[in-house]
C-alpha cells in the first residue's frame, strides 16, 4: 500500500513539474472584476488570445485589452525569468506549490527625457491554479488625472487602467 501512495505522489509530482506555465500582463481601458473575467477565461486558452499586442478573441470581455507581455515558463516550485521587450525589461519572480501560485512581476521601462531614466512597476498576486482553463491571479486599477487647457477652458479628464495578470497552466 506504501509503495502504490508513493508512486501516485511521484507521479503527480512528474505531471505538475512537465507542464507548462503561460504568464499574461493585460491593460484594459476600463474596469475589470476577477470574477468577470474568470467566467470570460473558461474554455480559452491564454497562448492564443495574447499572439499580438492585443487579445485576440470573440469573447466580448476579453477584447480591447493591451498585451503587455507573454511568456512560458516550466512550472516548477520556484519561478524566475528576466526578459527584455523593446525599451522595457520584464522580472518575474514567484513560487508554484500545491496547486498555489505566487507572483511578482517587475516592469521597468527606459524613459527618454533628458537624461535616460526607469520608471517601474510592480504587480503582484497569488490565486489557485489547476490544469486547464487560464486564472486571474490579480487585478489592479489604476486612476490617473490629466488636466487640459483649450481656449482658456480647463478640463480634467480621468482615465482608467485595469492591469490584469492571467497565469495557465498546461
Amino acid at each position: 500500500m506504501f509503495r502504490l501512495t508513493a508512486l501516485f505522489v511521484f507521479f503527480h509530482t512528474l505531471i505538475a513539474s512537465a507542464g507548462q506555465l503561460d504568464l499574461a500582463l493585460v491593460q484594459f481601458p476600463e474596469v475589470k472584476t476577477a470574477i468577470e473575467l474568470n467566467a470570460a477565461l473558461e474554455g480559452v486558452n491564454l497562448a492564443e488570445i495574447t499572439n499580438a499586442d492585443r487579445t485576440v478573441t470573440k469573447v466580448p470581455a476579453l477584447q480591447g485589452g493591451r498585451v503587455v507581455f507573454f511568456q512560458s515558463l516550466p512550472s516548477t516550485d520556484q519561478l524566475a525569468s528576466s526578459t527584455r521587450l523593446g525599451n522595457s525589461r520584464v522580472d518575474i519572480a514567484g513560487t508554484f506549490k500545491n496547486h498555489s501560485l505566487r507572483l511578482e512581476i517587475g516592469l521597468s521601462e527606459g524613459v527618454d527625457d533628458g537624461l535616460r531614466r526607469f520608471s517601474s512597476r510592480t504587480y503582484s498576486g497569488s490565486a489557485p491554479l489547476s490544469f486547464g482553463a487560464p486564472r486571474v491571479v490579480a487585478v489592479r486599477t489604476t486612476v490617473a488625472k490629466k488636466k487640459s487647457v483649450t481656449k482658456g477652458t480647463s478640463e480634467v479628464k480621468e482615465t482608467v487602467s485595469c492591469f490584469v495578470i492571467l497565469a495557465q497552466l498546461r
